[in-house]
Formats: structure tokens, C-alpha cells, sequence
């Protein structure tokens, strides 16, 4: 697709989305999980901001925390370099010129994790393995929110703004995912892919039948048909589809900057469902994640 139809497409909603930032607004117009993370950012009181912050140019995930507790989320003017250019020029540059060389915005993702935080109870427990399951339910959230809003990825455009704006891009499980949105709807579909990209974020390398269970008695699935389970059960195989850096060293980095001690240790011995099943807070949280409609 040539640059030139991706800069019309752009201009055409940029009002609606952050100035400066390509295919946002368009993003925002036509991607519902997308303008649903955005609006419970803002009204959860995140501005984003594309004056440069250097740190986290420089090291983004050494920069997470601080972002979102300025709740100022920074992203980079990626329209500019294009505004400079003639229309012949513009025509001439297709995105296949572009694509890795133009830097990307994660907004999308970070606001994710701002959505989350606000969910969060104030206090903070003393116990290091819950401190963690809250840690890594947040990223599962982020994660199950960029999974979701692939199902509205129905064109080129559409897909190359969204790869410009996300980490994953599941663009193969578009389908799956919408049959299933369509069948379970988002109080069902939503909790499950959390909890089920919480087992592959700890490290877990595929879902044990005893915890399709318990995931399904937290949610109150019970009574699933046995074609529902089995799709469900499909379903979740994708959140292996995490790289295995960022599974790996990117979680250990992230928790012994947060002070844990001996992180795959504590990743591997930790019951995580049970502290979901059994802390009150998290299952309040989890309650307001299915609560959620896009």
C-alpha cells in the first residue's frame, strides 16, 4: 500500500485520535478494543504526551512504572518524517519501504496497563507471590487486549496501522476470535484470555485440565457444552504464542526490578489461580474485567 493512501487515511481521523502519531486516530475510529482502552485511559486521568522523554526512548521497560504513575503516557511524532515530502515522492514510497525502519507508538499497550492500575485497589499486600499475580495479571491484560482488537483488523490499512500501534499482532486468529466473541460475548471471552495468558506469562508452558476447571469455576462456566469447552480450550493456545524473550528474560528482569528475589523460582512454585480464586480483591477485579464491553 503506498504511503500516500495511508497519510489520506490518517489525516482523515487524525482529529480523533494523537496528534502526530500514524493511524492512531483511524484506530481509535474504527477499532473498538482499541477506542475502548483510550477512553477508560483518559477518564481514568492518563494524558499522553509526544514531548520527548529520553529515558524511555532509551529503555522502555526500565520506564514503565514511572510512566504510569506520572500518568503521562509519552509517544514519538512517526507522521513528520512524511510531511516533508512531495505527493510524487509520497506515491513512490510504499509500505514495504517502510516497514521496521519507521519507529512504532505502544500507547495501545501501555494504556492497557494504565486501564488495569486503575482497577487496582490502593493498598499493597505483604505477600510477595500475590504481588506478583497482580504484577503479571496486569500484563496479561495488556496482552488480551491487543489479542481482542486483531478481530476488527479486516483490512490492509487497518493492519498496518495496527502492527504500527501494538507489540502482537494475531492477525491468523482474527476469525476464532471473533466466533468466539460472538458466541461467549466479553464477560466470558475477556476474563478467560487473562487468565489463560497468566499461565503463559508464568512460565507455564500449556494449561492443565485441572485448571481449565478452576479458570471455568472462577468465571462460573459450569455448565459449557462440550463444543463450547473445546473452543474455549482452542482458543487459549495462543497465548503461547508470546516470544520467548519476552516470556523469559523480559519477566525476570521486570520482577527483580520490582525487589523479588530468585524470580523463575517463585514464578514456578507459585499457585496462581488459587491466589486468584482466593484473594478478594483480585476476584473483584476480575469481576470488573468481565464487566467490560467494546
Amino acid at each position: 500500500m503506498k504511503i500516500s493512501r495511508l497519510l489520506e487515511l490518517h489525516q482523515q481521523h487524525q482529529s480523533q485520535g494523537l496528534f502526530g502519531s500514524f493511524g492512531d486516530g483511524y484506530l481509535v475510529a474504527h477499532n473498538r478494543v482499541f477506542r475502548g482502552v483510550r477512553t477508560m485511559a483518559l477518564a481514568a486521568g492518563y494524558k499522553f504526551s509526544d514531548s520527548r522523554d529520553e529515558a524511555y526512548d532509551a529503555f522502555p521497560l526500565l520506564q514503565l512504572d514511572r510512566i504510569l504513575e506520572s500518568k503521562t503516557l509519552p509517544y514519538a511524532n512517526n507522521v513528520v518524517p512524511f510531511e516533508s515530502l512531495t505527493s510524487a515522492q509520497q506515491e513512490l514510497i510504499s509500505w514495504d519501504d517502510v516497514d521496521g525502519n519507521l519507529k512504532r507508538n505502544f500507547v495501545f499497550h501501555e494504556g492497557s496497563h494504565a486501564v488495569f492500575r486503575s482497577l487496582k485497589p490502593a493498598h499493597r499486600s505483604e505477600d510477595v507471590s500475590v504481588q506478583v499475580v497482580w504484577m503479571l495479571l496486569e500484563e496479561s491484560f495488556a496482552n488480551t487486549m491487543e489479542l481482542l482488537a486483531v478481530i476488527d483488523a479486516g483490512d490492509a490499512a487497518h493492519r498496518i496501522f495496527f502492527e504500527l500501534n501494538s507489540y502482537v499482532c494475531e492477525f491468523d486468529h482474527r476469525h476464532h476470535l471473533l466466533k468466539a466473541l460472538t458466541e461467549f460475548g466479553e464477560k466470558v471471552l475477556v476474563p478467560f484470555m487473562v487468565l489463560s495468558y497468566l499461565h503463559s506469562n508464568f512460565l507455564r508452558e500449556k494449561i492443565e485440565d485441572k485448571d481449565f476447571n478452576q479458570i471455568f469455576k472462577m468465571l462460573s462456566l459450569e455448565n459449557l457444552s462440550d463444543t463450547q469447552i473445546k473452543t474455549l480450550r482452542a482458543l487459549s493456545k495462543v497465548v503461547f504464542n508470546l516470544s520467548e524473550r519476552f516470556r523469559y528474560q523480559t519477566t525476570d528482569f521486570h520482577l527483580r526490578l520490582a525487589g523479588v528475589k530468585n524470580p523463575y523460582e517463585l514464578l514456578y512454585k507459585t499457585d496462581f489461580l488459587k491466589i486468584c480464586a482466593l484473594e478478594e480483591e483480585i476476584s473483584k477485579v476480575i469481576s470488573k474485567i468481565s464487566s467490560m464491553r467494546f
